[in-house]
């Protein structure tokens, strides 16, 4: 405690007056209500540390906190004198702090729906606005108001993207599908496992089965970024048997589901297409650098040849007519035959990759042809200059 809240202890005069108990049992309350946002009714179990530290500030006795409060009265007259020494105000009812704080659960609603978390927050929140918290029950009651009024505002909110043929395209998400083996929300919540031509296939074709929904021209930022991508989570974890029991809030789950999958389906594609042609690029290189290295060990014999025949030919005092002579007598006719055998082209500027590349053409066009013009047939109008 501060030398301040000391001299507000030791002014006790009322409520049980100035005694040792009392004071250390209001000091008690003075640090509890600042660190939990409450009191406790329970306020013997305060830590033995804590009441350790208060008591040798104050100079009692720790044990006397077991005398404090005997009467109710006593410890509400107490936290009446905290509560205006602190600027604290009393837990809410019908008062603007309780309407704040629904209005504040609600717009944390709409972000997750953990309990847990909106219950946190919720304390957080009226400690920052120095405000007791209520009882636990009362504020897990707020919670799940809270949590029902963010489902009912979702659905009101995207009630006009809700069509009749609308709801229809979400429910068959919903039924099994005989061509594919599986429903459709299965399917598309599927992601690929590796970039194989099949893979690539099947990314293209959940693109264009989006695509053929609209998906990727819903508009669904009327909801806040985290109410979508909780939305899409929940659609995408939860058992076909689980949505169809949520009834009408099921609408909102898969039309998150399938706008978020409209876009992560578009990436899929591309960063499937983007590892399939780097792994053929790849390919190329090794083969590429495996032909040099191969080449370099050709050339190690025109090498050595170099080094006998540049210092003949640069060599002022060998004449003209002996230069022949001497390469043939030093090399030897078969030597040179053997090199001047071995036919030695030029290199390309890109030392053959693009040729090496050439043959994965057959398996690149397996999806090639089918994914940029799809990619680009729903394409709008290029924004003008």
């Amino acid at each position: 405690m501060t030398r301040k809240d000391l001299g507000f202890v030791d002014n006790l005069d009322r409520g049980g007056g100035r005694g040792p108990a009392a004071r250390l049992g209001l000091a008690v309350q003075l640090c509890t209500l600042p660190w939990l946002g409450f009191v406790p009714d329970d306020i013997w179990a305060v830590p033995q540390a804590a009441v350790l530290r208060l008591a040798n500030q104050l100079a009692v006795y720790p044990g006397m906190l077991e005398q404090y409060g005997r009467r109710a009265q006593t410890r509400s007259d107490h936290l009446k004198l905290v509560l205006k020494y602190l600027d604290w105000k009393p837990v809410p009812t019908r008062s603007e702090a309780l309407k704040e704080l629904e209005q504040f659960l609600l717009d944390r609603a709409m972000e997750h729906d953990s309990p847990s978390l909106l219950f946190h927050q919720a304390a957080e929140f009226l400690i920052s606005a120095r405000v007791v918290r209520p009882g636990v029950v009362t504020l897990m009651e707020m919670v799940a108001t809270a949590r029902t009024g963010a489902g009912a505002l979702t659905s009101e909110k995207v009630d006009h993207l809700l069509t009749g043929p609308m709801r229809a395209d979400l429910d068959r998400l919903l039924v099994h599908d005989p061509e594919i083996g599986t429903t459709r929300l299965a399917w598309l919540t599927t992601p690929a496992v590796e970039a194989t031509p099949t893979s690539i296939k099947l990314a293209i074709g959940k693109l264009m089965y989006l695509r053929a929904l609209d998906a990727h021209l819903l508009d669904l930022s009327m909801l806040p970024r985290e109410r979508r991508r909780f939305l899409a989570t929940l659609g995408r974890r939860s058992t076909v048997q689980g949505l169809k029991r949520r009834g009408e809030r099921r609408f909102p789950i898969l039309l998150a589901v399938v706008a978020q999958s409209a876009v992560d389906q578009l990436d899929e594609v591309i960063a499937l297409f983007d590892q399939a042609v780097s792994g053929r690029e790849s390919h190329a290189k090794a083969k590429t650098d495996e032909a040099l290295a191969k080449r370099a060990k050709k050339g190690e014999a025109r090498q050595l040849l170099m080094d006998v025949i540049l210092p003949i030919l640069v060599d002022p005092g060998v004449p003209d007519e002996r230069v022949g002579g001497m390469l043939r007598e030093r090399i030897g006719m078969d030597k040179l035959r053997e090199v001047a055998a071995v036919r030695w082209k030029p290199l390309p500027r890109d030392h053959g990759r693009l040729a090496a590349l050439e043959a994965s053409y057959t398996y690149l066009r397996k999806f090639t042809p089918g994914c940029w013009p799809r990619l680009i047939s729903r394409a709008g109008p290029a924004p003008r200059t």
